[in-house]
């Protein structure tokens, strides 16, 4: 029979999906086939040899985290760019207003207090 060292690492947390447990387990080959006598004589009753196999399995488990059901429901820039427009929006009608006002309206400050401002 074949012993074979195995690995399985498990993502177990919803919202950190670098924290990991590490395991290793160890596998034999089917016992049933492998361990039928060839032997016919009446003094062995089973041969049973272990090799170590150079093969091994790695299992990967991935808990489905917040990450991806926002990549499900249609992304994380598909949430940000409707809310990008919405801030925006306001933003950009305050700062066009102002824009406006400055051009429309041409303030010069006074460099004494006996000049006054040409009307």
């Amino acid at each position: 029979m074949r012993l074979r060292v195995s690995e399985a690492e498990d993502y177990y947390s919803l919202f950190n999906p670098m924290t990991k447990n590490e395991y290793s387990y160890y596998s034999i080959d089917d016992v049933l086939d492998k361990t039928r006598t060839k032997y016919n004589s009446e003094s062995t009753l089973a041969v049973i040899t272990l090799e170590l196999d150079y093969k091994y399995d790695f299992i990967e488990r991935r808990v489905y985290i917040f990450i991806d059901m926002l990549g499900r429901v249609g992304g994380l820039m598909g949430a940000l760019i409707p809310l990008g427009a919405v801030f925006s929006s306001i933003l950009s009608n305050k700062i066009f207003t102002m824009i406006l006002l400055s051009q429309f309206y041409q303030v010069k400050k006074a460099d004494g207090p006996e000049e006054t401002l040409p009307k």
